[in-house]
């Protein structure tokens, strides 16, 4: 028979798969939501940053167009801009797109589930694309009523 702290550390692996495949399943959901205003609005053509560094949608509207789409899916309560492995990661799209010359201006947008975690989102862009030394637009919260709130703004040089 199982001691009990053999089946307290079973259930303690249990619920961490439970909480992975319900984020994994949340994050899938925000993408979505990105990729489909990517679509609606003509950002269609896949593109690379030359750093290798990759958002969940990184678009343009074509070959020769200057506006890149950067857009990624931030699920509460792990992805926060304080969290210092995501705001490490959303500001390195920033600086990947500083240095890409073939690029004039940027939108920015990250999705979340929560509405507070979204107006911290669009302060925390706001300081990330100033510290790339690039201009940013007023960053605006967008909500759906499937409950996703997208933080759009734009970028220039």
């Amino acid at each position: 028979m199982a001691k009990q702290s053999d089946k307290d550390e079973i259930f303690k692996a249990f619920a961490r798969e439970l909480v992975k495949i319900a984020t994994t399943r949340e994050h899938d959901r925000l993408e979505a939501h990105l990729k489909q205003i990517a679509n609606d609005v003509g950002f269609k053509t896949k593109v690379k940053f030359a750093d290798k560094t990759r958002p969940d949608v990184l678009r343009t509207k074509g070959p020769d167009r200057g506006t890149l789409l950067i857009a990624d899916a931030k699920v509460i309560p792990h992805d926060v801009p304080d969290n210092a492995t995501t705001s490490a990661q959303i500001a390195g799209y920033i600086a990947s797109f500083a240095k890409e010359p073939r690029y004039t201006s940027a939108i920015l947008a990250i999705a979340t589930n929560d509405k507070n975690s979204a107006k911290d989102w669009g302060v925390a862009l706001a300081k990330w694309v100033r510290q790339a030394g690039l201009r940013p637009s007023k960053f605006e919260i967008h909500f759906t009523p499937s409950d996703i709130w997208t933080v759009i703004g734009g970028v220039y040089r």
